[in-house]
């Protein structure tokens, strides 16, 4: 995994100001972030993932976001859990502000892999990215 990008890192921090506290924790080489004790994204070098739901991901999808992904010895693992933020998003602290807080309540839903059965059907959360 690639360490995060101290730069990048803080131009992220920086944008995401207005959210209030953030944590940071290590994270596979990266750096979780976190927000009320919530991990809802995590930087590997200069890319910026953060979390998804069933809602959020054909939004994040029709940016060009992709899952996050790492090699294996038996290949490459998806986790659809996290998607990385295209670059104009990141671009734009009000747009990172948006999907960010998206991921914020994406982390606060519960299970975060679409294929994961849910004991109790979950109302549905509107898409905040639209």
């Amino acid at each position: 995994m690639t360490a995060a990008d101290p730069r990048f890192l803080a131009e992220v921090l920086d944008d995401l100001a207005p959210l209030g506290p953030i944590q940071l924790r290590p994270y596979f080489g990266g750096v979780a972030l976190a927000h009320d004790g919530g991990q809802f994204a995590f930087v590997m070098g200069t890319t910026l993932y953060v979390a998804a739901t069933d809602d959020t991901r054909p939004t994040m999808r029709s940016h060009g976001g992709r899952p996050f992904q790492y090699p294996t010895r038996t290949g490459t693992r998806t986790v659809e859990a996290f998607y990385d933020t295209p670059t104009e998003i990141v671009a734009d602290p009000d747009r990172l502000l948006e999907w960010t807080r998206a991921a914020i309540v994406a982390r606060r839903m519960g299970p975060h892999r679409s294929t994961q059965r849910r004991r109790t059907p979950r109302r549905h959360q509107p898409n905040v990215l639209d």
